[in-house]
């Protein structure tokens, strides 16, 4: 599902931030692991208890100061990032250096966390203007403030549960005691060192990353057309998006644009569901309220009575 139209065993490509979970193995094609620095500085910043470092992947190509492009030396029919798009410092400059980097009509296929489900939660949606800012910038590390926020608010988040709706999600418990202190010491060690710290970046929603595109495209900031964009599956963190490489304008606009359409006809379905599920649960709640109470307990024999001579 993640991978989309690529084929990895009849094409060459790209995996950025594989980690110790690689989606594509090097027996199944001819795939590079690219990060952001080499395999024992990944392994020995880790953040996430979900990673040992011990299995993560050896980089093949370290993507720092040189373009992409540069770093393979030939183009590529493909890039794939699962969960690394939140994590880069300047995505508008990132999504150009991956289209440089791609043969024409090259594909590149995203996996994005869904703020609604995850550790996010607390955040504020990343907005098109904060996305150009960094782009002007040319940013090559978090803002202390991205650092802040990722540390201070990250929440323990049940998937499932949030699905569901959290009564109050000022209930959720904080990752640390420490957190705010925490976060502090770390957004003043990027001021004053400009230390590359790992955070998330921005935060998104399957309705606002595709809101940004579309604000993006406007300015011709955005070099994809959109293949295939699939919301967060019910019970799960993460949408997809399969983007291909196009210089087509109007096919762009044209794909974001009925992307968008379509996610939100499907989110006014599912919330008509929604809404007939918890009228349905409502009702069989009456129902059983009414079979305990003393009422339907007396008339009980009547009732058989009436079943028996109809």
């Amino acid at each position: 599902m993640i991978l989309g139209p690529i084929a990895p065993a009849k094409m060459r490509g790209v995996e950025i931030g594989a980690l110790c979970n690689p989606l594509i193995r090097k027996n199944e094609g001819d795939v590079l692991y690219v990060d952001y620095a080499d395999t024992e500085h990944l392994r020995a910043n880790q953040f996430s208890d979900s990673v040992q470092p011990e299995d993560i992947v050896e980089v093949d190509i370290v993507w720092g100061e040189k373009p992409l492009a540069d770093c393979l030396g030939k183009p590529v029919d493909y890039v794939v990032a699962v969960h690394v798009i939140e994590h880069v410092p300047d995505v508008i400059g990132w999504l150009w250096e991956i289209h440089d980097a791609l043969c024409e009509e090259g594909y590149l296929s995203l996996a994005i966390p869904d703020r609604r489900y995850t550790f996010d939660i607390l955040r504020p949606e990343s907005t098109a203007g904060e996305l150009i800012q960094a782009y002007l910038e040319k940013r090559r590390i978090p803002t202390p403030a991205q650092k802040f926020d990722f540390t201070s608010l990250w929440r323990h988040v049940d998937t499932q549960e949030a699905w569901r709706g959290y009564p109050d999600l000022n209930a959720l418990r904080p990752v640390g005691p420490e957190n705010v202190e925490v976060a502090f010491a770390q957004a003043k060690e990027i001021h004053e060192t400009g230390r590359y710290l790992d955070c998330h970046c921005w935060v998104f929603t399957p309705e606002s990353f595709l809101k940004c595109l579309v604000l993006l495209d406007r300015l011709d900031l955005f070099p994809f057309e959109v293949v295939n964009f699939l919301d967060s599956p019910q019970d799960e963190m993460e949408f997809l998006i399969h983007l291909r490489k196009s210089g087509d304008r109007a096919n762009r606009s044209a794909s974001i644009g009925a992307a968008l359409d379509d996610l939100r006809r499907a989110q006014a379905i599912f919330a008509d569901a929604s809404a007939m599920e918890a009228e349905i649960h409502s009702l069989r709640a009456e129902i059983d309220a009414l079979k305990a109470s003393t009422s339907w307990r007396i008339t009980q024999p009547l009732r058989k009575l009436r079943e028996r001579f109809a």
